[in-house]
């Protein structure tokens, strides 16, 4: 019996399965790369794998991954009992709530001179 070849759109559907959604996309023509904003090689699962493998890969996940680490920590409470840092915590959110409705981005507070 001859072997039943499968659509691009699901071979692409099964990559963002296996890779992750949170790193790839498709349009059902091509799979995109979310991290390194690039249209990426699906003919075969190897060549997903070769693009995850690359540097300027790895280097946008853990750009992500440390810039969620960042955000995440923002809101949380200091472990101190002292009273201070309560109103630490309030400025943080003050600062963070500015920041946002003034359209700055949070990446800009690593700069040295902030």
């Amino acid at each position: 019996m001859p072997e039943v070849k499968c659509s691009s759109n699901a071979k692409l559907r099964r990559f963002i399965k296996e890779f992750g959604d949170k790193y790839f996309s498709t349009d059902r023509e091509i799979l995109f790369c979310k991290m390194c904003e690039v249209k990426v090689t699906a003919d075969k699962r190897f060549m997903v794998q070769q693009h995850c493998n690359i540097v300027k890969h790895k280097s946008c996940v853990n750009i992500e991954f440390t810039t969620e680490s960042r955000q995440r920590l923002l809101f949380e409470k200091s472990s101190s009992s002292s009273p201070k840092s309560g109103n630490a915590s309030e400025f943080s959110k003050d600062l963070c709530a500015m920041m946002v409705s003034s359209n700055i981005p949070l990446h800009k507070v690593d700069t040295p001179s902030f």
